[in-house]
């Protein structure tokens, strides 16, 4: 591979991996908001959306 296709790959990687921590990031909050409000299920739900979304990011 040449330098500049090392370089977008890169970029996407990057990209994508900022993505996913931001969602990851965003389900954190949902975790907690829905624990606030006594809402177990909806607790269990974004936390296990997080642990795939970790999971992705390996």
């Amino acid at each position: 591979m040449n330098k500049k296709a090392k370089e977008l790959k890169q970029q996407k990687r990057e990209a994508i991996t900022s993505t996913l921590q931001a969602k990851i990031r965003a389900n954190r909050e949902k975790v907690h908001e829905c624990l606030r409000v006594g809402d177990s299920a909806g607790a269990s739900h974004y936390s296990s959306l997080n642990t795939q979304l970790r999971g992705m990011l390996k």
